[in-house]
């Protein structure tokens, strides 16, 4: 399968335009870019050393599994005709897991909805790409940019 790009770090303080910023490596803020070349501030914590000034690299990963878990559950509702009015996905980190680092998920569904559909959708929830590529073992291969 080809490698596919989903983003790319810069390292710019943050602007109320999107694309009005050069990207130098070193600035105090880093922000993701997406494939729009919108960026999106990172920051850590300040007792992290960070400004404050944006999503933390793990809110950005819960987010990732939260979002595309909920447009999944979306999609299945809307194409199985099932009258779900909202979802609501949180997702948290558990460092002290004793399988390792584990992600806990809480899926509130909202809507006249009988069992059988709330079952459904949320086996459909399992189907979310981002969980399945966060289930398999990762390997990192490390490289210089282009």
């Amino acid at each position: 399968m080809p490698r596919r790009e989903v983003g790319a770090i810069c390292g710019k303080t943050p602007s109320r335009r999107p694309h009005d910023h050069l990207h130098q490596p070193g600035d105090a803020v880093p922000g993701l870019h997406d494939q729009r070349n919108v960026c999106r501030t990172c920051d850590a914590t300040p007792d992290k050393g960070g400004a404050g000034q944006g999503f933390r690299p793990h809110e950005l990963l819960a987010g990732a599994l939260g979002s595309c878990t909920a447009m999944v559950v979306r999609m299945y509702a809307d194409n199985h005709g099932i009258p779900l009015a909202g979802v609501t996905v949180r997702v948290s980190l558990d460092h002290g897991h004793p399988d390792g680092t584990a992600f806990v998920c809480a899926i509130e569904l909202a809507g006249q909805l009988t069992d059988e559909q709330r079952q459904k959708l949320l086996r459909a929830a399992k189907a979310c790409p981002v969980r399945r590529t966060l289930s398999k073992k990762i390997v990192f291969v490390e490289g210089e940019g282009r």
